[in-house]
């Protein structure tokens, strides 16, 4: 008999790869989009359609809302999210990429304002010299 902590339990369960805290901010980033979409989703769509991922604020909070009842239940089966089974984890990624897509135009957005900061001060500074 082992005693690894990567060992299947007696329901043939192994630890989650994804343990901890990181379940648990997926399930807040599902909430807070959901929340998002549903209360300014139709002004992201007027001014920011990239976070609504083309003017989709019905789409982007419905993937949100799938990836939530999805983690809503396997938190539960898993104990929260300590251990799983292989259907188990193919369900958790599949939540995890329905966050992410739902996340991406946000994502998009931050990610351009970085770089476009970081772009400008470089040229300011180069500018200086």
């Amino acid at each position: 008999m082992t005693t690894s902590s990567t060992a299947p339990s007696a329901d043939g369960r192994r630890p989650s790869p994804i343990r901890g805290w990181r379940p648990w901010l997926f399930v807040l980033l599902d909430v807070m989009a959901v929340a998002w979409m549903t209360t300014a989703g139709g002004w992201f769509d007027d001014r920011f359609a990239v976070i609504t991922l083309g003017g989709h604020h019905h789409l982007v909070a419905a993937l949100a809302a799938t990836s939530f009842v999805i983690l809503a239940g396997l938190a539960g089966s898993t104990r929260g999210f300590a251990r799983a089974s292989g259907p188990e984890l193919g369900l958790l990624a599949v939540a995890v990429v329905l966050t992410l897509v739902a996340w991406a135009g946000l994502l998009i957005l931050v990610l351009l304002v970085v770089l476009g900061g970081t772009t400008l001060g470089l040229l300011v500074k180069l500018a200086r010299r």
